[in-house]
């Protein structure tokens, strides 16, 4: 493990100021499967799913019932085995191996959702209450300065704390959120990872497309456009369509995105060269990071500089460096990428990057570790010929079968997934374009719901309630034409109660937009 940048609270784990130089962290024996970082806190996730602390602990973001701040990483008590973590400002968000979230730290705008009153800290972890009329399983957090995000199992994003700018994807009318709501726009729409910057969001979906909400002051939503009070209403990010992104990192004020083909696009904020593009101008739309060499394999971005990782072992970094997290041994920025080594203190040549390292990255600070496995849950994806054919021959279906079929007909999101076209060319992604294959989602739903312990296991009621509130203002309408091929709705029990609903708010609440992609 290796780390530099602010270190001034112990974040590290050392007693350093500040580190403008990649140093060995030995900091603990335990193996390591994720690191968070806070503005000026830590949380080392172990392969065995303990959570140790360290650095400022002013808002009890360490997890610990008393104050201070503390350069020895100690474990986190009070939660069951972790999968997944992620760091606010001064706040922490957790999720178990059963799916429960917890939370803990700065709580005066709402970013713990832990009550339906704010509390200004929490210092030991609290349960965060995901409403939902079905059990559901979180897989990945994210956190803003003060706000967090929560992705399902199925799809679903909910979103809750500071809604100053749009970030929280909920409208106009919710300045503050101080426990989770679904973001019903994103219904029917199958998020794979969500991301948190200061006061704005990114949200990535299965076919590559990004949707974004929030702060756009200085063109970190990628709309080629400024919204100087925030953007409340969730958007895709059209210059995005065709590039086929497969991951997502925000900053403070700017965004980084990695294509499926190794490729880097930035923009927003680059006043202090975070965009790498040679320039400190704000950026409006994606553009390329070229002075990269090679494929790129990781990125992740701090508050006002970017980290990026190389296919080939190569670590780069670019903007500000005034706490010394650009690595290169002083304080400058850079506005363009810059070779970061990794040295050990008794000299000799660079540590070489192996495949199984990852980055992390905070305010001001970085870590690069070798990551061990972890055995944090997948996002829902398409469903397979092997997966179907294995459900088709199946007698009586054993309980992890109908979990699965009970899962993919839960949410409108896991629904859409489930057919998502594969290998798309950017011409079939232009806006509007349908993303899904209706063909064989008729011909899969057909076969499966012909036997009967499948159909058994089906319950598409609160998929339906979900939609029949959320119409007016979903922007991938996709799954009114995927619901047609359910034979439930074609049951007369089903028609009051199901079918009429859905077609009152097709007809009254689904937009011009979603109702022209409907009828191509």
């Amino acid at each position: 493990m290796f780390c530099w940048g602010d270190c001034s609270s112990g974040q590290f784990g050392l007693h350093f100021e500040n580190v403008s130089v990649p140093i060995a962290g030995n900091i603990f024996s335990d193996k390591v499967t994720e690191i968070a970082c806070g503005e000026q806190h830590t949380l080392f996730l172990t392969v065995d799913g303990r959570i140790l602390s360290c650095g400022r602990n002013s808002k009890g973001q360490l997890g610990r019932q008393k104050n201070r701040d503390s350069k020895l990483p100690a474990p986190v008590e009070g939660l069951a085995r972790v999968v997944s973590v992620a760091c606010g400002q001064d706040h922490c968000v957790a999720v178990c191996a059963s799916g429960q979230v917890y939370s803990w730290g700065a709580g005066g705008e709402g970013q713990l959702g832990i009550a339906p009153t704010t509390v200004s800290k929490v210092p030991r972890p609290r349960p965060v209450p995901i409403p939902s009329p079905l059990p559901i399983t979180v897989i990945q957090v994210a956190c803003g300065n003060s706000h967090s995000l929560a992705l399902t199992k199925g799809g679903q994003v909910f979103s809750w704390g500071l809604n100053s700018h749009g970030q929280l994807g909920l409208g106009k009318g919710v300045p503050l959120q101080p426990i989770p709501a679904l973001v019903r726009s994103l219904t029917g729409v199958p998020v794979t990872q969500v991301a948190a910057g200061g006061t704005h969001t990114l949200a990535l979906t299965l076919p590559g497309l990004v949707y974004c909400c929030g702060a756009n002051r200085a063109g970190q939503l990628g709309l080629n456009r400024v919204d100087e009070k925030g953007r409340y209403n969730i958007c895709a990010v059209p210059a995005l369509r065709v590039l086929g992104v497969s991951f997502i990192s925000c900053g403070e004020a700017h965004s980084a995105v990695l294509t499926k083909d190794g490729r880097v696009f930035t923009f927003g904020e680059g006043s202090r060269g975070q965009l790498g593009h040679d320039a400190s101008a704000n950026e409006l739309i994606p553009k390329l990071v070229e002075r990269l060499d090679g494929l790129v394999s990781q990125i992740a971005c701090g508050s006002h500089h970017t980290l990026v990782l190389g296919s080939s072992g190569q670590l780069w970094a670019f903007g500000s460096g005034v706490k010394g997290q650009l690595g290169t041994g002083n304080t400058e920025g850079s506005l363009r990428p810059t070779s970061v080594l990794l040295k050990r203190a008794s000299g000799g040549a660079a540590t070489v990057i192996h495949n199984d390292m990852k980055i992390s990255v905070g305010w001001n600070s970085n870590f690069i570790y070798t990551a061990e496995s972890s055995e944090r849950e997948q996002p829902i994806g398409r469903l397979d010929e092997a997966k179907l054919q294995k459900w088709l021959t199946m007698e009586q279906g054993n309980a992890e079968a109908q979990r699965e079929i009970s899962l993919m007909f839960s949410t409108s999101s896991s629904l859409v997934a489930s057919f998502t076209k594969v290998n798309e060319s950017p011409s079939t992604k232009a806006a509007g374009a349908l993303t899904v294959d209706l063909e064989a989602a008729s011909q899969a739903i057909d076969q499966l719901f012909n036997i009967p312990w499948i159909r058994k296991s089906v319950n598409i009621l609160p998929l339906v309630e979900t939609l029949c509130v959320s119409a007016a203002v979903i922007k991938s309408p996709e799954i009114f034409m995927i619901l047609p091929t359910i034979p439930l709705l074609h049951d007369d029990q089903n028609v009051m109660n199901m079918v009429i609903a859905l077609a009152i708010v097709i007809v009254d609440d689904l937009s011009e937009t979603a109702m022209k992609t409907l009828s191509k």
